[in-house]
């Protein structure tokens, strides 16, 4: 069973001036080509025949973890193939124990510019008999190409009591996350919808806010005829104010024209009333004269 980990599959190619300038070296040493590599798959295994990893570990997780060995297994198998991968370069596998310290390491060096494809290597540690109770636990594989750490693969090595207890918890585990995975999966529905909630509020406030914006626009612009409006009202109520002035005036003088003219119809009823006078005077004097002669 192929089993992916934890890779940086990383090609490291030359850089363009490195280039140019072991060519222009050429005649003084060999050229070196710069190492690369392409990783197909990474797995661990129980054995490795013929280039084939089998024997799958008595129990994989889906966890942090790559897989369960107990310590009656013969061996533990970490296994890498490669696309294609060319040299020089020196493949180390580092084997950790529970401790943190290194328990062992193998190395596959290439010294020429070589290019292989479908090329694979392993590295094992032998367990029965080897590793005990106080060895069992937590163990880390790395795999590093030249200087660079290209796989970390973490397994557990347990007795077959512990193998059995950890696959007993394990499933207790799943059921667990099971439970709470579907409580997460409410929650992110329930989720959802309240952001499908506050979408549709983003849209109505959005809708609002347009209309508010119009309302705001028209409000704007009655504001602006209001003012033009009251401006035009001051200055017609400014101007009834000089009309009134100028009424009151004009009354001031009708008034003063009405007492020149009924002081002259007075004068000219005086004068009317003298000629009368004046004239009956003559007049009877008139007839008397004649009545003598």
């Amino acid at each position: 069973m192929e089993k992916s980990s934890r890779i940086i599959s990383t090609k490291i190619y030359p850089i363009s001036f490195v280039m140019i300038l072991m060519m222009c070296l050429t005649l003084i040493g060999p050229v070196v080509n710069a190492a690369s590599y392409e990783i197909e798959y990474y797995t661990l295994a129980r054995n490795v025949d013929k280039g084939v990893p089998s024997g799958e570990p008595i129990f994989v997780t889906d966890s942090g973890l790559e897989a369960v060995f107990l310590t009656t297994d013969d061996y533990v198998y970490s296994y890498i193939r490669f696309k294609e991968i060319s040299g020089p370069f020196l493949l180390r596998m580092e084997w950790y124990g529970p401790d943190g310290q290194l328990y062992y390491s193998s190395e596959f060096k290439e010294e020429t510019s070589k290019a292989y494809n479908e090329y694979w290597a392993w590295s094992r540690i032998a367990v029965a008999g080897k590793i005990d109770e106080e060895k069992s636990g937590l163990w880390i594989v790395t795999v590093h190409f030249n200087d660079e750490m290209i796989v970390i693969s973490r397994f557990l090595i347990l007795t077959p009591y512990l193998a059995w207890r950890f696959v007993e918890v394990y499933e207790e585990m799943k059921e667990a996350n099971q439970v709470l995975e579907n409580t997460l999966n409410e929650y992110k529905w329930k989720m959802e919808e309240s952001n499908q909630e506050i979408a549709e509020l983003k849209s109505k406030n959005t809708e609002l806010e347009s209309r508010n914006h119009g309302l705001e626009n028209n409000l704007a612009e009655v504001e602006t005829k209001y003012n033009t409006l009251s401006q035009e009202y001051s200055k017609v109520v400014s101007e009834k104010d000089s009309l009134k002035i100028e009424v009151s005036s004009l009354q001031e003088k009708l008034k003063n024209t009405q007492a020149d003219l009924d002081s002259l119809s007075l004068q000219r009823f005086l004068a009317l009333i003298a000629a009368i006078a004046f004239a009956s005077i003559v007049i009877v004097a008139i007839f008397i004269k004649r009545k003598k002669a």
